[in-house]
């Protein structure tokens, strides 16, 4: 008795080991599809907000000439607010990325507006005038080369652009403004080189 009480006593503790320890297999297992169905939803959020955040507001891009040195080198890439909102409200001194504008080379530029709407810009010795005043240049790295240009008032939407490698530029003194509706985004931050790296001015 003694003897079949013990085996039964063993018994009972052996099938209760068995049942917690398929409990425990059960509960890791439930756990790890928990997870990879928590971690699932949150790489689809992340996605989904970052198409939103392309598609409504900001983008990247990638400057490929050296119109716009010492500002933007070759190769920088840059941030992009591209909010419709933003159209109308350009302000002297953004710089801007636009696309194929009229009397332009068909192509993707990023500029610096120098004049905006009502604003009368003219070129005296390479020195530019806004509005009969002198414009404090103070990022571009060399003395422009003499030339005259001008007076023209900027119409209703019109930018005058210009790049900041001013004796390497082809811009609005070569084909005249840029109408707001050609006008993509507004240049904010620089991602890479890292020397560079920072909100743009």
């Amino acid at each position: 008795m003694a003897t079949k009480q013990g085996v039964h006593a063993n018994s009972f503790s052996m099938s209760d080991k068995v049942k917690i320890i398929e409990q425990e297999e059960i509960r890791p297992r439930s756990a790890k599809i928990i997870s990879g169905v928590i971690e699932g939803m949150v790489l689809l959020m992340a996605l989904v907000l970052a198409l939103l955040i392309r598609t409504t507001w900001l983008e990247t891009a990638v400057v490929i000439s050296g119109s716009m040195k010492p500002t933007l080198p070759i190769d920088a890439r840059l941030l992009v607010d591209h909010r419709e909102a933003l159209h109308g409200h350009w302000k002297r001194n953004d710089i801007v990325i636009f696309r194929d504008p009229p009397h332009w080379p068909k192509d993707v530029y990023v500029k610096r507006i120098i004049a905006v709407p009502g604003d009368v810009v003219q070129l005296i010795d390479g020195q530019v005038f806004i509005n009969g005043e002198a414009l404090s240049e103070p990022y571009l790295a060399e003395r422009p080369h003499p030339e005259n240009y001008g007076p023209w008032k900027m119409g209703p939407e019109q930018y005058f652009m210009m790049g900041d490698n001013r004796n390497d530029s082809e811009d609005s003194r070569d084909h005249g403004p840029v109408l707001d509706s050609d006008i993509h985004g507004r240049a904010t931050f620089q991602l890479w080189p890292m020397s560079g790296f920072g909100k743009l001015h």
